[in-house]
């Protein structure tokens, strides 16, 4: 799965997609698209539960440096495991 962990001190150059821990207030690890943040919730929605995926939010940093929050909690993991087939058919469309 393509991701940098943050603590690595690797941080993307332009758009990221942030990984929160909403617990710890730390970043977990960035990302270069949505669509791969998703990826990594749904796997850990899947594996260890969703109360366990919804301790997290996502966030987006454009190039200026500036955030928004796309989605946090329960939200983020709804987010992940029901739009799962429309973030896989715009990847697709994108190739």
């Amino acid at each position: 799965m393509p991701y940098t962990a943050y603590m690595m001190g690797t941080k993307l150059a332009g758009d990221t997609f942030e990984l929160w821990d909403l617990v710890s207030r730390n970043i977990v690890a960035e990302f270069a698209t949505e669509g791969a943040a998703l990826a990594l919730v749904r796997e850990m929605a899947q594996e260890h539960g969703t109360v366990e995926a919804g301790a997290f939010a996502l966030v987006h940093e454009d190039a200026n440096g500036d955030s928004t929050t796309i989605a946090a909690g329960t939200d983020l993991v709804n987010r992940a495991l029901h739009g799962a087939a429309a973030w896989q058919a715009s990847e697709v469309a994108r190739r």
